[in-house]
């Protein structure tokens, strides 16, 4: 009964997984480039600071909101 279960659950978790791993590695790849360029658009597009934290938390909210669907 139990390897049953462990068949039936196989895909679900290696899903989980690879969907963890890929929003990991989206969120690192994007998280330092976009504080790199802050100042460029706030002078090219005339973004507050209030603006340009309310884009980096938006990103951070959109990472763990993944997480938190998954779990």
């Amino acid at each position: 009964m139990g390897d049953l279960k462990e068949i039936r659950y196989r895909p679900f978790q290696i899903k989980i997984l690879t969907a963890t791993f890929l929003a990991y590695a989206g969120y690192y790849l994007c998280r330092r480039p976009f504080y790199i360029v802050k100042a460029d658009l706030a002078a090219t597009f005339g973004f507050t600071a209030v603006d340009l934290a309310n884009l980096g938390t938006a990103c951070l909210h959109r990472i763990c909101g993944i997480h938190a669907v998954r779990a």
